[in-house]
């Protein structure tokens, strides 16, 4: 018996999963109050964009919420990088305006993970984009008209 105990907590820690159990509510408590507030919060935002954007949406999920909260006001005010929404994303996201905070996780955790590219907002695009649509793919998220679908897939086609 305690063999199997002590073999279960092996697995456990060897092979970490995606746990649908994260806790964001201590996320509610955390102030920034300078620059290095921002800096030092960025393993949290990637923590909050991973949340965000494998789970399914769900108004109800109030730990959605708290990644969501968290995860703007860190965009609001980091001084690192500027977000902008350009007019075919908010096309998107006019179909399910849920489909932001998916858009924002996506950004932040670009932005963050390829600080070289993050002045570009076409490089950004270009990233962005098609991982908001495969996320609404793969969440069977069908409000995309074809005639929407096309201009995105256009405008990201790589020359």
């Amino acid at each position: 018996m305690r063999t199997k105990m002590f073999n279960s907590s092996i697995l456990n820690a060897s092979f970490p999963t995606k746990s649908y159990s994260l806790d964001f509510s201590q996320l509610s408590r955390v102030q920034f109050n300078c620059r290095e507030d921002y800096f030092n919060a960025e393993m949290n935002v990637l923590k909050c964009a991973d949340y965000l954007t494998t789970m399914p949406l769900d108004i109800t999920n109030v730990n959605r919420g708290y990644a969501e909260t968290y995860l703007l006001l860190w965009m609001n005010g980091t001084s690192d990088f500027t977000f902008n929404i350009n007019r075919t994303v908010s096309k998107v996201i006019e179909l399910n305006i849920s489909l932001l905070s998916i858009y924002v996780a996506f950004v932040a955790k670009f932005v963050i993970l390829n600080r070289d590219k993050s002045k570009s907002e076409d490089e950004i695009y270009k990233y962005v984009v098609p991982s908001l649509l495969d996320y609404c793919r793969n969440h069977q998220i069908s409000l995309l008209p074809d005639n929407l679908l096309t201009t995105v897939n256009t405008e990201n086609r790589v020359a």
